[in-house]
């Protein structure tokens, strides 16, 4: 946040940039951690499944809301203000832009994995039935990781 893209540019944009990328950061740890950790010590359990999963789903979406809201800010600020960079066409032209557009699949693949663990099997979990949770967390789990290693390669990209 302090060296990288958000310390580019002119300065104008440098305090939220930092700002939002610090708010995206925290809630994807936090989406990750907290999942690893009901994947790990929640799901063998199926009365603390019960109890837990309902819970974690809710700061789960909150997650979701944040690190969408924030990553969007961020690359349109970052594409809009790169000299010689058009917005639109620079999400399709530049390695940046087209990271940025890895990175939404990404999301939008595990919104939907996470839409359907929500929906469809946390109702079973909270009746103690026998679901299919461990094997859903950990498809959003990795998921989740493949997006880790797209920002990282995000932050190492020139936006031109």
């Amino acid at each position: 946040a302090l060296a990288g893209h958000a310390a580019a540019g002119d300065g104008r944009w440098h305090a939220v940039m930092t700002d939002l990328l610090a708010l995206h950061v925290i809630a994807a740890a936090a989406w990750v951690g907290g999942l690893a950790a009901v994947l790990l010590l929640a799901a063998p359990r199926p009365a603390l499944l019960a109890v837990t999963l309902p819970r974690f789903s809710t700061l789960a979406g909150a997650c979701l809301l944040a690190v969408t809201s924030t990553g969007v800010v961020n690359a349109l600020i970052q594409l809009g203000t790169a000299p010689g960079v058009a917005l639109p066409s620079a999400l399709v032209t530049s390695p940046y832009g087209l990271i940025v557009l890895a990175k939404t699949a990404c999301l939008l693949a595990v919104a939907a994995l996470a839409w359907r663990l929500r929906y469809r099997v946390l109702p079973a979990v909270r009746r103690h039935r026998r679901t299919a949770v461990a094997a859903w967390a950990a498809g959003e789990l990795t998921l989740l990781c493949v997006a880790f290693g797209l920002a990282a390669a995000l932050a190492r990209t020139a936006v031109t």
